[in-house]
This record gives structure tokens, C-alpha cells and sequence, in this order.
């Protein structure tokens, strides 16, 4: 299974209907999405033979995470400090939510901004996927679902890292996946 959503720091394996044909097998090709989920067929694109790629090759291993009784204000330095937008919450090693610098920049104006705890602010529903996920499949989901991250967990939901468009779009402009 490469994806899995974690609620209330449940790992549940999920797999995506358009991913997948109707026999259950996974899709050779890609399909065109246009704006807002709308989305018209385009020409069968099979896979170039050998070069699948995968999550592991470009997420980012070595992020910062928080734990739910963070202040925001706490977490915002965290965020500013390594240049991040998402951060992982943690409890026991282990993701029970997600944090983004929005979540983070609709409140900032609020005068009990470092009063409010992470666990209060945070998603509660986490799309995770694991190290061994096509960069196809996440591309797809980052456009069908209009997302821009996923953290990288294990089977047991411990944080291994977080694969974000940027980091596709930085493999797409460098070629590093093109011959």
C-alpha cells in the first residue's frame, strides 16, 4: 500500500479510484486535470519502461516536527527558522496531524496567537504515503486532491520525511529524471 490517511494517530491504507482501472491494477496513463477537479481524457500515456521513480529519491529526509501542546507561536519559529510550510505533529514518534504556515498566517493577527496550541489549529485527517510511492501517483494526488505535501511515514505512522510539489517540480526543471 503507498498511501494511507492517519486519524487521531490511526494509520488507515487508502488507495485513490484513479489510480487504479476497474480490475484494481494500476493506471498506465495519466489524465488531464484542468482547474477545480475538472478534468477531460487525454491520449493513453504509457509508462517509459525503467523509469518509474519514487519517493524516497527526492522527499526530504531530515524535517522538524512539533507535538500537540506547542504554541503556534513556537511552531511559527519553527516554520520560520527552516524555511518550511508544513510541519508534522507528533505524539510518540508518531503523526497525529499536519500543520501549514496558512494555518499558521490566518490567525497570526489574533492577540492570543501564542496562547493557542498547536492541537487545537492542526488537520486532524493526515494523507501520508510511504518511501516506496511512485512520484507519478503523488503528482496526481497533489492535483486531483490540491495539496502541496505529504509526509512520508512507515508502516507504524513515525514520520521518515515529507515529499512537497516543490520537490517535484525541483526534479521536473533539473531533468534528474530525464534522459
Amino acid at each position: 500500500m503507498s498511501f494511507y490517511l492517519v486519524t487521531n494517530g490511526i494509520v488507515h491504507p487508502h488507495q485513490f479510484n484513479y489510480l487504479v482501472d476497474e480490475d484494481g491494477k494500476k493506471k498506465s496513463r495519466i489524465e488531464k486535470t484542468l482547474p477545480h477537479g475538472n478534468s477531460y481524457h487525454q491520449k493513453k500515456i504509457e509508462y517509459p519502461k525503467g523509469a518509474h521513480h519514487f519517493v524516497i529519491e527526492k522527499m526530504t529526509k531530515y524535517i522538524q516536527t512539533v507535538e500537540e501542546n506547542f504554541s503556534l507561536d513556537r511552531a511559527m519559529d519553527v516554520l520560520l527558522k527552516h524555511n518550511f510550510h508544513h510541519l508534522p505533529v507528533i505524539k510518540n514518534e508518531k503523526i497525529i496531524g499536519l500543520l501549514s504556515d496558512r494555518d499558521l498566517l490566518k490567525l497570526k493577527g489574533d492577540t492570543l496567537f501564542n496562547l493557542i496550541s498547536v492541537k487545537d489549529v492542526m488537520g486532524t485527517i493526515v494523507l501520508c504515503c510511504d518511501e516506496e510511492t511512485e512520484l507519478l501517483e503523488v503528482a496526481q494526488v497533489f492535483v486531483k486532491e490540491m495539496i502541496s505535501a505529504i509526509p512520508v511515514i512507515d508502516k507504524t505512522g513515525k514520520v521518515l520525511g515529507i515529499i512537497t510539489k516543490v520537490d517535484l517540480l525541483s526534479a521536473l526543471v533539473t531533468h534528474e529524471f530525464f534522459d
